[in-house]
């Protein structure tokens, strides 16, 4: 689908493109294997019928020609429309998961902490766009009880985004400090913690 870059858009039109896009992004589509299955059935492409299913998109809106309208819009050339108008899929390629980009997405990717339990999903991503352009953002749950934790995770479309916000924190969400870390500082820092767990249950069976 060819770039629009001067075409305006609307409020309505960029929460379909981005919802629509984040479906077909590449953080979606190496984890959701419902996409997956269902994209390799027709070569690549999603049956509007189908995607319109989608929760999160039927919350903006139900009328498949108003996000078939929308995506015409979008800027990023992610998806391509059909001629009938009533299929839609990647019109670019999957990056491939070498190290390099695993590396570089640890390091676009921040671990933000100290959210209301409460908090909705829109108001933490207009907290983070304002920061720079995303791609993905998790809000982690309880696995049990699916309530949030009150931390996410949120990728950022650049490097160098993610590495200025952690150099010019600590970061406030409603007057609250967050904790932010980048997913390798992450991941070390939780690698010590269960390291350090079991140690304590070593030494008290050992008394």
């Amino acid at each position: 689908m060819a770039r629009n870059e001067s075409i305006e858009i609307d409020e309505n039109d960029q929460k379909i493109i981005d919802q629509v896009e984040y479906y077909f992004g590449n953080i979606n589509l190496s984890h959701d294997q419902f996409m997956k299955t269902q994209i390799s059935q027709n070569d690549g492409w999603l049956p509007m019928e189908q995607l319109m299913k989608f929760n999160k998109l039927k919350q903006i809106t139900t009328d498949d020609a108003v996000v078939i309208e929308a995506l015409k819009k979008s800027k990023s050339g992610l998806l391509e429309i059909s001629e009938c108008g009533k299929k839609i899929r990647r019109a670019l390629p999957m990056p491939e998961l070498s190290k390099e980009y695993i590396d570089d997405l640890n390091l676009r990717t921040i671990h933000m902490k100290g959210f209301p339990k409460d908090s909705k999903f829109d108001d933490i991503k207009a907290f983070c766009v304002q920061m720079g352009p995303i791609e993905s953002i998790e809000m982690r749950k309880i696995y049990s009880t699916k309530e949030f934790k009150g931390c996410i995770f949120v990728i950022f479309k650049e490097k160098e985004i993610a590495e200025k916000i952690l150099a010019t924190g600590p970061h406030k969400y409603n007057d609250v400090d967050l904790l932010m870390e980048n997913k390798n500082e992450y991941t070390t820092r939780k690698q010590e913690y269960h390291k350090s767990r079991r140690e304590k249950k070593k030494q008290l069976k050992a008394q």
